[in-house]
């Protein structure tokens, strides 16, 4: 299992909880060690061939909302509904929640890997497998306009500045409105 987050209130803590559930469970999870926007989170779940995504987010709505997206390790897109039933159904059910105060409890260490946003290797699938030429971006001289509003939006602007360094000039097409999530 994949846990990853946007930069809302809490995620980070509510991820770290979610991880620990199910590695006290036997479980083995890849913990995602910072905020990350859901394309880069389905790509990890790619990279790590998981059979599922947990990416806590709230996608276009405003900052004092937050939530759970479910994504199929099989199928790579949003899980169909019967995982969604099968999940909604267990916690329909739950009756406790036991906390973790430490994701270092010898109970859930040993099951939790944190890794990295992997943004070198997203920006080379998007290139390769994806096929999209930067150059020819570059060339055509787009004005794009990015306003990262309430998420993860400023990853854009790594993967820009990592393009920069590969392709002085790329940078010039893209505007910022908002540099880093505003509540």
């Amino acid at each position: 299992v994949v846990v990853a987050y946007d930069t809302r209130k809490h995620m980070q803590e509510f991820a770290r909880e979610a991880a620990t559930i199910f590695a006290r469970k036997g479980i083995k999870v890849y913990l995602v060690d910072s905020f990350s926007p859901s394309p880069v989170n389905v790509f990890i779940l790619r990279k790590y061939k998981a059979s599922l995504l947990i990416n806590l987010t709230a996608s276009h709505n405003g900052p004092t909302w937050g939530g759970f997206e479910f994504f199929d390790g099989r199928t790579l897109g949003l899980a169909h509904e019967d995982i969604n039933v099968s999940i909604t159904d267990t916690l329909a059910k739950t009756e406790k929640v036991e906390y973790l105060e430490d994701i270092n409890d010898p109970q859930v260490k040993d099951n939790i890997e944190l890794v990295n946003v992997p943004l070198a290797e997203y920006l080379e699938y998007l290139k390769v497998e994806l096929g999209i030429d930067f150059e020819v971006i570059r060339q055509a001289k787009p004005r794009v306009v990015v306003d990262v509003q309430y998420g993860t939006g400023v990853v854009i602007k790594q993967l820009v500045e990592m393009l920069e360094g590969q392709m002085p000039g790329i940078k010039d097409c893209f505007v910022f409105l908002h540099d880093e999530p505003r509540e």
